[in-house]
This record gives C-alpha cells, structure tokens and sequence, in this order.
C-alpha cells in the first residue's frame, strides 16, 4: 500500500510533466510564428550601401528605418564614430553620415561622387528606394554647396558578386559597378578596378557607357583635363593641326590616364598620357589613313587595316572577345600591329606584320 508521501510526489512529479508540457507546446507555437513572420516579411528588409571611399552598410525595416549598420573599413569607423544610428529614419541617418564624410574631407569640389546601392528581394521596393536615396544625397551635397554626382544600383539576388566583393574588400554595390565596366571592356582588370575611388570610376562611366542612374558629373579638377593632355601629345608629336583628334580618360595598369588619338598628313600618332602629372607614358607613331579600315600604300609599302589585323588574331584565337585593342608600332624597323584583348580569364596577346598579316608573335596566359 502506497503511503501518502509517494502518492503526493506523484502527483507533484504529473503536475509539472504537464507545466513542461504546456511550455512546450508555447514555445514551438511561439517558434512557428516568428518563422512564419520572417518569410512574410524577409522582403521588407533592404540593405544600403553608401561608398565614396569609405564604405558604410545599412540594413533598413519595412518603415525604413535602421535595424542594424556596419562600417566596412577602418576609414568608414571613423566616419561613423560617435554615431547611434539605430531606429533612426534612412534620410535622417543619410545626412549624417554624407555630412561626416564631407567634414572629414572624403567628399569636396575634388572628388564629387557617392555611389548608392540597395539590394532587397522585392525589386520595386529596391527601385523606389534607391531612386529616394539618390534625390536625398543629391540634395544634401548641393546643401553644402557641393556639385555632387550620385550614382544608384540596384542589386538582385541573381548578382553573383559575394566573390568579386570578398576578394577584394569591397561592398556588393561596389562589386557591380566594377564588373559592369569589366563587361563593357575586359581589357580592364577587377583588382585594378577595386582600388578606385567612387570619383574615379564615375570619370570612367563616361568613357564606357553603362545603364546606371546617374546625377551630376565626376569631378576631373585633381587631373590635367583634356586640353593639357592635347597640348602635351600635339608638342611631343611637333603637330598644329591634326586631324580626328580623340581624346579618352582611361585606366591603365592601375593608373588613370588620358588616351590621345589624332592624325596628320596620313601619318597616326597615339599617346598615353597620366592624367596627374602630365607624364608621356607611351606613345607610337604609324602610317594609316584617315579611316583606319582601307589599305594604306607609305614608302612602297601596302599596310593591311586595323580591322583586317585584328580579325587575323581573333581567327587564330578562335575566340568572340567583346573588346580588341589594336596599335600600329614599330618592331626592330618593321610595320606591326600590336593586339591583345581578353576572353573567359585569358590574356591574348599577337605580334602582325603589317604588311602582309604574317602572325610574328602568339600569347595566351591566363588572367
């Protein structure tokens, strides 16, 4: 026979198996919900990103207000430094942030530029919200008597960029922007790219046309500008009055540069000037016509076409590159044609005579 204690702790022992019992059945409760609110509502999270050079992350609720943001470099620290950003409205902590990064010298008359990126699963809320941010900056620079230009991405979750932006340090948003001009011309390098300011790659987006949205233009004040680059080459070369002058701002090897193209009495000159010091960094000279795709007759000597060069080593190659770079040099006394272009990370690289398309030299090495 049970004595009364035993019967009492048993009684005990099933009333907290039930407690237990109840407690579990709130929590899985509790854990189906807050599941189910995170997949109804995982589209109503955006993230922000705001480069200059500094770059700052924002993770933005369904009001738009700041939930969580991350500094992305030690410059970016302090740029935010003393900050307390959380639940504060996007446009409020915007100007903030431009504000610091115009005191502390990351944006003036010499460097105009901000890129804004926004990434959320819906893409409309994506547009609307990176349209918003685009204005609100544009209007704090020109607030503080800045003529900004302000760039606007928008990222999908078909971007593959996690990679381009581990690898070199760098926010998604910048990450697109990059590739983006890297399709345009592959002749450029990503790792080159990365190590730009937001201003140097805005001077590049007039050089190679992307679809972007764009406010305002680059500052060019901290370089020599187009009519010095001119006068350098036009002096160096002893020409006054060349014909189909072209000039370029490029990026070569990491450096920014002008890219100088005219001609005089069927004779063509190109040069490679850096866009800081004014410094001749390569220059050739060349008989071609004015047109640069018919046959050209110099000193007895018939020279195929540019064009008619390139074909030659993209046939051998056996690639479809989306960008080709062809010079006319000269090659221990001889007529060439210097070609590379870039396909599926490899570096071609071809040596022609320029008279009879013979291929002299043949490179390929991966990039």
């Amino acid at each position: 026979m049970k004595n009364k204690k035993s019967v009492s702790k048993g009684k005990k022992v099933e009333k907290n198996n039930k407690w237990l019992k109840y407690v579990g059945i709130v929590l899985i409760i509790v854990l189906f919900f807050a599941i189910l609110y995170f997949v109804l509502h995982k589209n109503s999270y955006s993230v922000v990103m705001i480069d200059v050079n500094p770059s700052i992350e924002l993770t933005l609720n369904s009001d738009d207000r700041i939930v969580d943001y991350e500094a992305n470099d030690s410059e970016s620290e302090m740029i935010i430094s003393g900050m307390d950003l959380e639940n504060t409205d996007v446009v409020v902590a915007l100007n903030a942030i431009i504000g610091s990064m115009i005191r502390n010298g990351y944006i003036d008359e010499l460097s105009n530029s901000v890129l804004v990126s926004v990434q959320n699963a819906d893409v409309n809320k994506s547009l609307a919200l990176e349209n918003l941010l685009v204005k609100e900056i544009d209007d704090i620079l020109k607030d503080s008597n800045i003529d900004g230009s302000v760039i606007g991405l928008t990222l999908s979750s078909s971007d593959s960029l996690n990679g381009v932006a581990e690898a070199n340090g760098i926010s998604l948003g910048k990450a697109k922007l990059i590739t983006a001009l890297v399709q345009v011309n592959n002749l450029l390098n990503i790792n080159d790219l990365a190590k730009l300011t937001i201003n140097e790659l805005n001077l590049l987006l007039d050089t190679y046309t992307l679809d972007v949205d764009k406010l305002g233009s680059a500052s060019s004040k901290q370089y020599i500008g187009e009519d010095e680059a001119k006068n350098i080459a036009l002096t160096h070369a002893n020409v006054s009055n060349p014909t189909m002058l072209h000039i370029e701002f490029d990026l070569d090897d990491g450096v920014m540069v002008y890219d100088v193209e005219f001609y005089s009495d069927n004779v063509e000159y190109d040069y490679e000037i850096n866009a800081v010091t004014g410094t001749i960094l390569e220059y050739n000279k060349g008989f071609e016509n004015e047109y640069g795709d018919n046959t050209v007759n110099s000193g007895g000597n018939s020279y195929i076409s540019k064009e008619k060069a390139k074909q030659i080593a993209i046939d051998h190659a056996g690639v479809n590159p989306t960008y080709v770079e062809v010079e006319f040099d000269y090659e221990n006394g001889i007529a060439v044609y210097e070609i590379e272009f870039k396909y599926q990370n490899y570096e071609y690289d071809y040596e022609l005579d320029a008279v009879s398309g013979e291929i002299y030299k043949s490179k390929k090495e991966y990039d």
